[in-house]
């Protein structure tokens, strides 16, 4: 049963979008694991991530001047849900713009870097009698700033297979304290 689920999230971009060239949806399911982000929390490296995004895209096609100038470049959104083994992160649930830029392309491949910023919802932030563990995430709302490097293998004219690289990081800028933030490293494939 989740894999027939699985197989309608993947061809769902292609029947939406057909006929847009210039629109895209991206499904892409994503693992990962926590980067610690001082010496005493090296337990982070064992805290594992996983989850979806879907991405609504723009592919440019050359009718501005600034589009040929970057190579014909993608902009969007994102959500993003991720979920992790501890209870003490629990679940988040991100939405952002990002902008990817094509580092080199040709007919079949494209290798791209992005750069993401939005929001981001923690269910279980600190709580000094239910999670006093937390000290990284002190809110429920937090800025969310995502990096990435990725490529993209074109299967047809309409369809491409992806594949990304990410580095992603949450807090709330002191707002509220504890606040040192949460840096997850992950990896995704997704089809657009």
């Amino acid at each position: 049963m989740k894999f027939r689920w699985l197989v309608w999230l993947f061809l769902l971009p292609a029947a939406l979008c057909h006929g847009q060239t210039n629109l895209y949806l991206e499904p892409s399911v994503r693992v990962g694991r926590v980067i610690p982000n001082a010496s005493n929390t090296s337990f982070l490296s064992h805290v594992s991530t996983y989850g979806g995004e879907l991405r609504l895209g723009h592919q440019t096609t050359g009718k501005h001047d600034w589009e040929r100038l970057f190579n014909y470049p993608e902009y969007g959104l994102c959500l993003r849900y991720a979920h992790f083994d501890t209870t003490m992160f629990a679940e988040t649930a991100a939405l952002f713009a990002y902008y990817n830029g094509t580092i080199w392309r040709n007919h079949r491949w494209t290798f791209h870097y992005q750069f993401g910023v939005g929001v981001s919802y923690w269910s279980n932030p600190y709580n000094e009698v239910t999670n006093p563990a937390n000290r990284f995430i002190g809110s429920h709302f937090n800025a969310h700033i995502d990096l990435a490097l990725g490529i993209d293998c074109r299967l047809t004219p309409q369809v491409a297979l992806t594949l990304r690289a990410n580095f992603s990081h949450s807090s709330n800028a002191a707002l509220k304290l504890p606040n040192m933030g949460i840096n997850p490293l992950s990896g995704a494939i997704g089809v657009k």
